[in-house]
């Protein structure tokens, strides 16, 4: 298990004053990288043997928000394996409280042919480990708009060179921004305790995504195609 801890600053909140959510999702990123070098898997270990972890699932669920000068910490641990997915939890505190839980779900991609690997094939073992205030956090295999929701509109975003990471392809965390940068004017008051989003496929430099935006009641849903690539990028949701 590894622990990040920092102080939230000023220009890590969004229009309304709180942590903006991909902020939140870095500092879990930074957890989850620190936690396996510490177990003698760096990015430089793993890229030497042509291999990366990729994202396909995330959630969080905040009881509070993060204003300026709060203390955020930030723990996590590998979970389990369930076939070809890799599941790392973590849990949110805030000025020494906790008010969060997150869960991720990963795979192994071979770098080269951009296609997953088994478990196995990670060149040392990762020991699941539990939290004592661990909670087990349901995904949406789908994340679809109810037949109730209403449609607020259609976007076209091109994946530019800032959206990538060392793996070019836009970074996970830079999802939940272009969910910011399209919500419905009607919710840009709301302050949004909860987020979830499928990773159907990887974007990469020059890619032009369409995002498709619904809301139902405090519920905006975002579905995104990758048109150079003729297929869905991402599902997502924020609540």
């Amino acid at each position: 298990m590894y622990s990040f801890s920092k102080k939230i600053h000023s220009y890590e909140l969004c229009h309304n004053g709180t942590l903006k959510l991909s902020y939140l999702m870095r500092y879990m990123q930074t957890a989850a990288c620190l936690d396996i070098q510490d177990k003698g898997m760096s990015y430089e270990f793993l890229r030497e043997h042509n291999i990366v972890f990729v994202i396909t699932r995330l959630k969080i669920q905040l009881d509070e928000t993060f204003n300026n000068n709060d203390d955020i910490k930030i723990e996590s641990w590998p979970k389990g394996v369930k076939g070809l997915t890799f599941i790392r939890d973590f849990v949110i505190s805030k000025n020494g409280k906790a008010v969060g839980y997150a869960s991720t779900q990963w795979v192994l991609m071979n770098f080269e042919k951009r296609c997953p690997v088994r478990a196995t094939s990670l060149p040392r073992a990762l020991p699941d480990q539990t939290h004592p205030l661990n909670r087990d956090i349901e995904f949406e295999h789908h994340i679809l708009p109810p037949e109730t929701a209403v449609f607020c509109g259609t976007y076209d975003r091109k994946i530019m060179l800032s959206d990538l990471d060392e793996n070019l392809h836009i970074n996970n965390t830079n999802y939940a921004d272009i969910m910011l940068d399209f919500l419905p004017e009607q919710y840009h008051k709301n302050i949004f305790k909860g987020i979830q989003i499928n990773y159907r496929g990887e974007a990469r430099l020059g890619d032009e995504l369409r995002v498709s935006v619904f809301s139902d009641n405090d519920t905006v849903y975002y579905t995104a195609e990758n048109l150079t690539k003729g297929s869905t990028c991402f599902e997502g949701k924020l609540f």
